[in-house]
């Protein structure tokens, strides 16, 4: 089945390559649990029904999309995977509708149906994930966080990270990035190392800068390794200079230096997590999760609302449309560490295609 979907993003992230390739994961890869096998008979079972329960509200959430009338087509100003997109320059007039008391009721329910599964299946990192996850979707933040703070047996980076999510969410930046370090230590070296990489974030010269700091530090890695019995101790007092450039990013980053914690590197890592919870779920829009939502997410911010768009009169139904609104808060990061072009404002607007 073809997906065709609108959605609206704010722009301003200037001159990120796309990656080559955007594979849809099959399994997510923050954790080892979070794909883990099932222990026993019983306890697939009670993981189907929490998928099943999952699947259902989603279905549900599609069946009463707001419907909104769309626009033409036109060529892509830029290509992500499956996503075409449009820099459109005029201001994004688009507002967060309230959800309606049936959608409202719906998640309710799959919160106690997930609640009821984690109670029967205690330790499980994806009920947790997504019961963070539509708790915070409803606005419930602060008992997400208490959620995840008390874990329950599932892994601890994960309990870890999913609490700096909530805690991103109400607008405690510092004790969220505490939670993200945290969870950061004890995570596979590999994918905290794809966390904690602003790459995607910057222009050409900003990733270059990082990737040719990366190559310097692996190089004298390898010199060390070569020394290491000629002369013992020879670099242990060598900088890491990738890390040390990762690190000047964030401060430069840092859009409001009056508030405790740096906002924008929480954000970043609060994206992320947003991210890992919609692998292996279902989600609005009905395509499964990949390497290019993975990119829009963590470039972008993560959507806020959707509409069902209509072309024109012979449209039956329409397409599901997905809206980032603007954040001005966030800021553009560019290598030089200056912020030249203000915030964020203009509209970015994207259109799913391919097959699921």
């Amino acid at each position: 089945m073809t997906f065709t979907m609108a959605c609206a993003l704010p722009g301003g992230l200037a001159g990120v390559p796309s990656p080559p390739n955007f594979a849809v994961s099959p399994t997510p890869t923050v954790l080892p649990s979070l794909s883990q096998e099932r222990a026993s008979p019983d306890s697939a079972a009670v993981r189907g029904e929490a998928e099943g329960a999952q699947r259902r509200f989603e279905r549900i959430r599609r069946g009463l999309l707001p419907q909104t009338w769309g626009g033409g087509r036109k060529d892509c100003d830029e290509r992500v995977g499956r996503f075409c997109f449009w820099h459109d320059q005029e201001k994004d007039e688009w507002t967060l509708p309230p959800d309606s008391p049936d959608l409202a009721t719906a998640r309710n329910d799959l919160l106690e149906a997930l609640s009821s599964a984690a109670n029967r299946l205690p330790g499980d990192d994806w009920i947790l994930g997504q019961r963070i996850r539509y708790l915070t979707e409803g606005g419930a933040w602060e008992d997400a966080a208490r959620l995840a703070r008390i874990c329950g047996g599932a892994h601890p980076s994960w309990c870890s990270v999913l609490e700096g999510f909530a805690l991103h969410g109400t607008g405690r930046y510092e004790a969220a990035l505490e939670c993200f370090h945290d969870g950061l230590e004890t995570m596979d070296s590999r994918e905290a190392r794809r966390w904690r990489d602003p790459s995607m974030l910057l222009d050409g010269r900003g990733s270059s800068l990082l990737e040719d700091a990366a190559e310097v530090d692996a190089q004298r890695e390898a010199d060390s390794h070569s020394e290491a019995n000629s002369q013992p101790g020879a670099n242990s007092g060598a900088v890491d200079q990738w890390e040390n450039l990762r690190a000047r990013v964030w401060t430069l980053a840092d859009p409001l230096y009056l508030v405790e914690g740096n906002d924008r590197e929480s954000e970043h890592y609060a994206r992320w997590v947003f991210s890992k919870m919609h692998e292996d779920a279902q989600n609005p829009y009905g395509i499964r999760w990949g390497d290019d939502l993975e990119e829009l997410t963590v470039r972008y911010g993560w959507d806020r609302g959707w509409e069902r768009v209509r072309q024109d009169l012979r449209t039956a139904g329409g397409r599901p449309y997905r809206d980032w609104p603007s954040n001005a808060r966030w800021k553009e990061i560019r290598s030089s560490g200056a912020d030249p072009g203000g915030p964020v404002g203009c509209n970015t607007r994207c259109l799913a295609l391919g097959r699921t």
